[in-house]
């Protein structure tokens, strides 16, 4: 079980690091427009998580033959799973934006 939380916890991470990292390697100038690439980048991931992940996990995955709530996806559970969503992408989108923020900021 904990090999499992670690999977995901690492791959649910990857796509806010993978993002970074491109934004960082595909922008030469500073300031203003990379702070403007980097919320892009977390504005977008920020809404595949509250939105599509939940639905990915509440819709997709039953259709597909993987049931995994005994609970029959009641009201609970979709609140479990924005809610947990919700909670994982703020732990990265709220140092990314702060940084975004110093970024912007003028020199000099």
């Amino acid at each position: 079980m904990i090999a499992s939380y670690l999977l995901v916890a690492v791959g649910l991470s990857l796509p806010f690091v993978i993002g970074t990292g491109f934004v960082f390697a595909t922008m030469s100038m500073g300031g203003a427009g990379l702070s403007n690439a980097l919320l892009n980048v977390v504005f977008l991931l920020t809404i595949a998580y509250v939105i599509v992940l939940p639905l990915v996990a509440g819709v997709g995955l039953p259709r597909i033959g993987l049931d995994w709530d005994p609970a029959d996806y009641g009201v609970g559970t979709w609140l479990l799973l924005v809610g947990a969503m919700v909670w994982y992408a703020a732990v990265f989108v709220i140092p990314l934006a702060f940084f975004a923020f110093v970024l912007a900021l003028p020199t000099g």
